[in-house]
């Protein structure tokens, strides 16, 4: 399984505080199944934000404890990064990171209560500078889960949507449990990610919630959110 959102990096953020618990995160991956990692650090958040230059020092060394202890995981490099203006900009001179160097594709998270007033100028001006939304665990929005058709209002605009496997398997509660049902049903899901944070509260676990996603979308749908759709959007390509 490919994980496309995941706070691995140690302290850097809200993920692992250490080098070592970083390692145990990623080996408690591997052991889900989960066989490339995508690190996506808080950009431009509120308390967090990483830039590109300690994201690349920690990750580099993540990468090499990894490989000393022989953990099978690829570890590549991203960013969740909060909405504002001037994105595209920032993804085009590099202070902002896109989703493992993709040219097209980069991990956009909103805030927890509402969609922003400025949401459809922001995707637009992204769009003309070739740059597409994943938008990070929509079923945690409150404005989103709870106004008919705003998802699929955003997806019409070419917004690609990751839900979180907490939230499938009703870590989160049940409102984001049933909203991401509901979108499982109605096709408005493209990835399922961890968005791991450690391995006690947030742990890196995939398997739990593609089994839950198989029971409602059927065993094929439910494996390419966490293969082929993922890998196709490291590719630059849109999802299946």
């Amino acid at each position: 399984m490919i994980d496309l959102h995941h706070h691995c990096l140690p302290g850097v953020d809200d993920g692992p505080r250490t080098l070592e618990e970083a390692v145990a995160q990623c080996e408690a991956a591997f052991e889900d199944g989960i066989r490339t990692v995508v690190a996506t650090p808080h950009r431009l958040h509120p308390q967090f934000d990483c830039p590109p230059e300690a994201a690349r020092r920690a990750h580099a060394d993540l990468a090499a404890a990894l490989a000393a202890r022989r953990i099978g995981i690829e570890l590549l490099l991203g960013a969740e990064v909060h909405c504002s203006e001037g994105l595209a900009a920032g993804l085009g001179d590099g202070s902002l990171l896109p989703l493992a160097g993709s040219r097209r594709w980069f991990l956009l998270e909103l805030p927890h209560s509402h969609v922003p007033v400025n949401l459809d100028r922001v995707v637009f001006s992204l769009q003309i500078a070739g740059w597409y939304p994943l938008l990070a665990h929509p079923e945690r929005n409150t404005e989103l889960v709870e106004r008919d058709g705003a998802l699929a209002a955003l997806r019409r605009q070419g917004v690609r949507t990751q839900l979180t496997a907490m939230s499938v398997t009703g870590g989160f509660g049940r409102a984001a449990r049933e909203a991401s049902e509901r979108w499982l049903r109605e096709g408005l899901v493209d990835v399922l990610a961890t968005d791991a944070h450690g391995t006690g509260r947030r742990p890196p676990r995939l398997s739990e919630a593609v089994e839950r996603a198989a029971a409602i979308v059927g065993r094929e749908a439910a494996d390419r959110l966490v293969g082929e759709n993922p890998r196709r959007i490291l590719a630059g390509m849109d999802p299946a």
